[in-house]
């Protein structure tokens, strides 16, 4: 009997996404957490963005498994359309995402399908935990224990959470092939790293949220990436204005929101030394809406003192 509720759970095929773009240094360790699911029917689409790296000899290493697929795009175009192509090639029931330099747990894939399995039917995304670690993998801090209740909470305060936080770790998602059909794929226009929130305020607008509170994925702060922090904050402040014209009863957060993006571009600002750019954008942040939570006043006291806060305690924009 035990085998049997195996087999019908094994059922669904799971497609994983995973862009790259001169990924060599990592992209190894990502596949391989792939590979080391215990949740065993998966298919993987590396879709290669242009690499000029010995990413594609890496990749052909991998390749004898035949549930892995690789697909090169012959220039760059970028993350959402390198997800799209994924995606338009895959034929799972359900869409996961992984990045080149990140990597799963074991039970990620496993944990999800058992969520699915639990949840109303109406549940579109689960999502979970992550941990954040260094170049030599050494834990900075978890992203975790988000306070929101999925089961009752309704389609509109879902969007509402999302749009002031983005509270998802793309690299947990896992959502149902049906959630594209109805809102659409990733927005190719979206080239600062914001495609994947568009689409899960999307989906929130749609389907219910389901929350695995533990850790299932693992994300790697390196240089490459934390330099692309200014860009993707100021460009989550342009997006802004795009989504509450989709959803105009967001209107009324939009200060929040953009006082929230402030606060993370100040502090970004702040943990690399630049005292005097922190405190006026602090500043900023405070009169678009003073009722941000306490840890920006924190931060800005630091400032003020030309004292670099500690990230690893203060963890995350609540």
């Amino acid at each position: 009997m035990e085998d049997e509720r195996k087999m019908v759970k094994e059922q669904p095929l799971v497609s994983v996404i995973m862009p790259c773009y001169n990924g060599e240094k990592f992209i190894d360790e990502a596949i391989e957490s792939v590979i080391n699911q215990t949740y065993k029917n998966w298919e993987l689409i590396i879709v290669d963005d242009g690499s000029t790296d010995k990413s594609k000899k890496i990749i052909n290493n991998y390749l004898s498994d035949e549930r892995i697929y690789y697909i090169c795009h012959t220039k760059n175009i970028g993350i959402p359309s390198a997800r799209n192509t994924g995606i338009n090639t895959s034929g799972g029931e359900f869409i996961a995402l992984l990045d080149q330099d990140d990597k799963w747990l074991p039970n990620k894939l496993d944990l999800q399908i058992d969520k699915f399995y639990e949840s109303k039917p109406e549940v579109g995304l689960v999502f979970g935990n992550i941990d954040v670690v260094d170049l030599y993998g050494n834990i900075i801090y978890e992203v975790k224990n988000v306070k929101i209740n999925f089961e009752k909470i309704n389609q509109r305060d879902l969007t509402r959470h999302l749009f002031l936080n983005c509270f998802i770790p793309s690299i947990t998602v896992m959502y149902k092939r049906k959630c594209t059909k109805e809102v659409g794929r990733f927005d190719e226009a979206i080239l600062w790293g914001g495609d994947d929130y568009d689409l899960w305020l999307r989906i929130a607008n749609k389907f219910k949220f389901a929350y695995v509170n533990k850790v299932l994925g693992i994300r790697r702060l390196h240089d490459n990436n934390y330099s692309q922090t200014e860009r993707m904050i100021k460009g989550s402040m342009q997006l802004t204005n795009s989504i509450v014209r989709k959803h105009a009863f967001l209107n009324k957060y939009k200060q929040k929101k953009i006082a929230r993006d402030l606060y993370r571009l100040g502090r970004y600002k702040h943990l690399i030394g630049n005292f005097v750019e922190a405190k006026k954008i602090y500043i900023k942040a405070f009169s678009t809406c003073f009722n941000i939570g306490w840890k920006p006043y924190i931060a800005f006291l630091f400032a003020l003192f030309n004292i670099k806060f500690n990230y690893k305690r203060i963890k995350y924009l609540k």
